[in-house]
């Protein structure tokens, strides 16, 4: 999508701005309202093919990453799908990268174990779902409030070492299998 097919959309500081929409805060928490009136047929063909590319990418890695957070691998394939969904109706980034990743699984299966529930139990999956709502809220509280901007005091070498961590964590696990 290139801003200059759209006239309500301009590059100022590198960030695309959408003009207001009619309703400002329907605009604000909705972007599809900006831009899909000026949405094109070519637009839709290079994100349909954007689209199968990475979903065709997305199942099989998915379905790992239900299997590292303890989960049944549909449940992977719910979480390739869905948030990608509900991205492209609320999200505000063209460029980021939407799905499961392996350090959230292996965070979210881990805190479930801590919390008292082993995986294969009964309330395993139940405690999955409620940890990811409880997760999403959250997000969805800080950038609602533009909180992001607190990514910036984070040093370097706290994003390496977590990196690190991470995947020693992730090829530890892997072993068993």
């Amino acid at each position: 999508m290139s801003t200059k097919n759209y006239p309500n959309i301009k590059r100022q500081n590198s960030f695309l701005n959408i003009k207001k929409a009619k309703w400002p805060f329907v605009g604000l928490s909705v972007p599809i309202i900006d831009w899909l009136p000026v949405y094109t047929k070519e637009d839709l063909i290079n994100d349909t093919i954007a689209g199968v590319t990475v979903f065709v990418m997305l199942v099989p890695s998915c379905m790992a990453y239900a299997i590292l957070a303890g989960l049944p691998p549909v449940y992977g394939l719910y979480g390739a799908t869905i948030p990608t969904y509900i991205y492209a109706l609320l999200g505000t980034s063209r460029e980021i990268s939407m799905g499961p990743q392996a350090i959230i699984s292996l965070l979210l299966g881990t805190s479930a174990v801590s919390l008292g529930y082993p995986v294969g139990s009964k309330d395993f999956i139940p405690a999955i779902m409620n940890l990811t709502m409880i997760s999403g809220l959250i997000l969805y509280f800080l950038g609602a409030c533009r909180l992001g901007v607190l990514a910036n005091f984070l040093s370097y070498s706290v994003l390496v070492g977590f990196s690190t961590a991470s995947a020693s964590l992730i090829a530890l696990s892997q072993i068993k299998y």
